[in-house]
């Protein structure tokens, strides 16, 4: 009730419901990563920062706190005081009439007052998640909302975005979930990338952070980071250091080093955005090896939209079970397969394959124990690598294209025609080829409708041969049109 007059919080119960893959047709894959539960599941009830909160004012209210309850321990002391002071006078009193013939001092009267009951405020102890969006914090607010959260319950669930905390603030956050016993801190969307950590390294650091999320911060050097991770080594289990692009090889490297080679408990690691090249990926996959040879569990890692070419992605492949390499240019890249006995669960999508690129790799893939696989967003036919070259055109090209195509003959396409997507379907008849796979991304990647009877005639052969049963993800295809069999109408 205080928290609320002061702070204008609510409070509120929810429940999480975790996310699978889904159903086909229905949702576009994002990652292949196991999703994040939702924050509040460990807390017993959520407080919502309103929107538009400033920082100032929660400080201000701190400090209105803190002033009343000075006023009332000083109020305390000064009764405390008074009191010993009448029973000292009555002692003495006593003492010198007791000595004396005659008594000379009149005793103290005894005041008839109650004695002063003082009622100890309970210790909050419910378990609580605090969840703050588009405010301006900074690091005063920060630290003011932890105070006022903390006169409610035990905060163990922090989540934080567009809330202009400034590097202050992050400082405030992570001294919180680093040394304070956080058990899952979640920050995203801000500039603060130029946070102090030196001081956090002279506290002392209790093993409980189960989830670190610093997505979309601008972050650069996290070697300081890399180390103060190090004593939650046994307990931190997520960290995802997503959209921040200038951490680079540098900081992948000292992450890799000081804490994923001794990180017990680490289940996922999201590098998606974050600047990481061939370098980066090699310590990385060099430190997953470690992991392996000491006996330590494997890691779901995502280094998706980054700059990885085949050494980065073979070797990394190598070393993975769940690997997401989606939106990395690896157009003409050579992925192996053959040396990655332990990939269960591959993401390429939007890799820029070419018909030809996705041909190798289909033939590969085929022989490997993957089971679940994403090609979507590649131009897996050459009829989809022509039209989305076309669609880059400039719109007049475009429209004088269209035109042009309606009143000129059609010629024969110069070269050999690759289509990767009817290979998959003569691949996909025999139970011996993929024989774990149970998922399959075929999402905007030219599927026709024939390619779609092709497709659906393998799995239905499959199934009838005693093969794996595979769920098929093929939505986002409306743009890819069955090829037409009359000639062109002028």
């Amino acid at each position: 009730m205080q928290l609320a007059a002061l702070l204008l919080l609510c409070i509120a119960q929810i429940d999480a419901k975790p996310r699978g893959l889904g159903p086909a047709g229905r949702d576009y894959i994002l990652s292949v990563l196991p999703q994040a539960e939702k924050l509040g599941t460990l807390s017993e009830a959520t407080i919502e920062v309103p929107a538009a909160t400033d920082g100032s004012t929660l400080a201000q209210q701190v400090r209105a706190l803190d002033a009343q309850a000075a006023r009332r321990i000083q109020e305390r002391d000064a009764r405390q005081a008074a009191r010993k002071a009448r029973e000292t006078q009555r002692a003495v009193a006593r003492t010198f009439n007791a000595l004396s013939e005659e008594p000379v001092l009149a005793p103290v009267a005894d005041e008839d007052e109650d004695e002063e009951v003082v009622v100890e405020e309970p210790v909050p102890t419910e378990i609580l998640c605090v969840l703050c969006r588009e405010a301006k914090l900074g690091k005063q607010g920060c630290a003011a909302l932890l105070r006022l959260a903390s006169r409610q319950g035990v905060v163990t669930e922090i989540g934080i975005a567009d809330a202009r905390i400034d590097d202050g603030g992050l400082e405030t956050l992570l001294e919180w979930a680093l040394c304070r016993g956080g058990r899952r801190l979640r920050v995203k969307r801000d500039a603060c990338g130029h946070c102090d950590l030196a001081k956090l390294k002279r506290m002392n650091a209790t093993a409980t952070l189960e989830v670190l999320e610093l997505e979309h911060l601008g972050l650069e050097d996290i070697s300081g980071l890399a180390d103060l991770l190090t004593p939650h080594a046994s307990s931190l289990k997520r960290l995802s250091l997503r959209g921040n692009a200038r951490i680079c090889d540098a900081g992948i490297v000292a992450l890799a080093k000081a804490f994923v080679r001794t990180a017990s408990a680490l289940e996922v690691l999201d590098l998606r955005n974050t600047g990481c090249s061939d370098g980066g990926a090699v310590a990385l996959a060099r430190a997953l090896k470690a992991r392996r040879d000491a006996g330590l569990p494997n890691v779901a890692v995502d280094v998706g939209e980054n700059l990885l070419s085949a050494k980065g992605a073979n070797d990394l492949m190598r070393e993975c079970a769940v690997l997401d390499l989606r939106r990395n240019d690896l157009q003409g890249a050579r992925l192996s397969l053959k040396n990655a006995p332990h990939l269960k669960t591959l993401s390429v999508a939007s890799c820029a394959f070419t018909p030809l690129d996705g041909e190798a790799f289909l033939k590969q893939a085929a022989k490997s124990s993957i089971e679940v696989l994403d090609l979507s967003g590649n131009a897996l036919t050459t009829v989809e690598a022509k039209r989305r070259a076309a669609k880059k055109n400039p719109k007049v090209v475009q429209k004088l294209a269209k035109i042009t195509s309606k009143v000129a003959p059609q010629t024969k396409d110069d070269g050999p025609s690759s289509d990767a997507l009817s290979l998959c379907a003569r691949l996909l008849r025999s139970p011996a080829k993929f024989p774990s796979l149970q998922w399959l991304g075929l999402q905007d990647v030219g599927l026709t409708p024939s390619h779609r009877g092709l497709v659906s005639a393998a799995l239905k052969k499959r199934r009838k041969t005693g093969g794996s049963s595979i769920v098929l993800e093929a939505i986002a295809n409306n743009a890819a049109k069955a090829p037409k069999s009359k000639g062109p109408q002028i």
